[in-house]
């Protein structure tokens, strides 16, 4: 027997409910081990669309006080703010972020849109993947950004962290420099991770090869 629409409607949002649980930590420690074992595609999936959902909260902190059903009916499908680009619009146009990060929010949306819905495997071992992540970078290190030398996947995971922590940081209202100087520090947490985890295997490999 097929369920009830009201039995459909509670469980799917049940589901909701669930997917909107939780929260990434403000340590930097403690986000270097949360996302160590997630692939390169559910990284970008998982932080885009917690950064997505950081930009509302923002652009609803302007607003009165409003209801649950009035938030529902602000993101419902039609609604003003039903999607990643029309909160990247309206933020901009309330003047709650700038162009630059507005233009950086759009990257963050593109790079989880490929990531959730691309068909061929993708992920930092994949140029145009790449490419997109040099977007939120300046200076002399995009151009091998854009073009990277095999093997570093892991280093433009990290860049993609860095460029995280400083997006979250903006939207948390921290200024530049603070942004900044924390994604540094997880770009040293993430090495120190994946160090540690590298000794782990090699530790691993040689007790196999000793039994």
């Amino acid at each position: 027997m097929s369920a009830t629409d009201s039995e459909r409607r509670a469980i799917l949002e049940a589901l909701g409910a669930y997917q909107k649980r939780g929260s990434v930590s403000d340590n930097i420690y403690d986000l270097a081990y949360a996302v160590d074992s997630e692939s390169d595609r559910g990284l970008v999936v998982m932080l885009g669309s917690i950064i997505e959902d950081m930009l509302l909260e923002r652009i609803l902190g302007t607003f009165v006080e409003l209801t649950d059903w009035e938030k529902k009916e602000l993101t419902r499908a039609g609604g003003i703010l039903n999607n990643f680009n029309h909160r990247v619009v309206l933020a901009y146009s309330l003047g709650i972020i700038d162009q630059p990060t507005a233009d950086h929010l759009r990257t963050m949306k593109a790079m989880r849109n490929a990531c959730a819905h691309s068909r061929l495997p993708i992920s930092f071992d994949t140029p145009e993947l790449c490419s997109a992540v040099s977007l939120f970078f300046a200076g002399d290190g995009v151009a091998t950004m854009k073009n990277p030398p095999a093997g570093a996947a892991l280093a433009m995971r990290v860049f993609f962290l860095m460029a995280f922590v400083m997006l979250s940081g903006f939207l948390k209202e921290q200024d530049k420099e603070t942004a900044i100087r924390d994604a540094r520090a997880l770009m040293d947490e993430a090495v120190k991770v994946a160090k540690s985890v590298t000794a782990e295997l090699q530790a691993s490999r040689e007790k196999s090869k000793s039994q």
